[in-house]
């Protein structure tokens, strides 16, 4: 990950966005950054086959998880039971 995701979820979160929204929003972003056939062939390692499309949009849902904690533990945000999430 780099500076500029944290600086995009900043600006996400400061928009309001729910938390729906903004794993969509992130899931796009890294959507560009994953090569399909390499997804496919590390999800095929581990016993989960699938097209390159649907691997490189699970791997960029991933990526957009791994951002929200890392948002949680430097504070970008934080997530509240019952109301979606806050900014810190």
């Amino acid at each position: 990950m780099k500076q500029e995701d944290f600086t995009f979820l900043s600006t996400l979160v400061e928009r309001g966005l729910s938390l729906l929204d903004l794993i969509n929003e992130l899931k796009i972003r890294f959507m560009d950054r994953v090569d399909g056939e390499v997804a496919s062939e590390a999800f095929t390692a581990i016993g989960l086959n699938m097209s390159s499309d649907l691997a490189r949009e699970r791997l960029a849902y991933i990526l957009a998880g791994w951002l929200l904690e890392a948002g949680k533990y430097w504070r970008i945000l934080t997530f509240k039971r019952g109301s979606g999430f806050k900014e810190v």
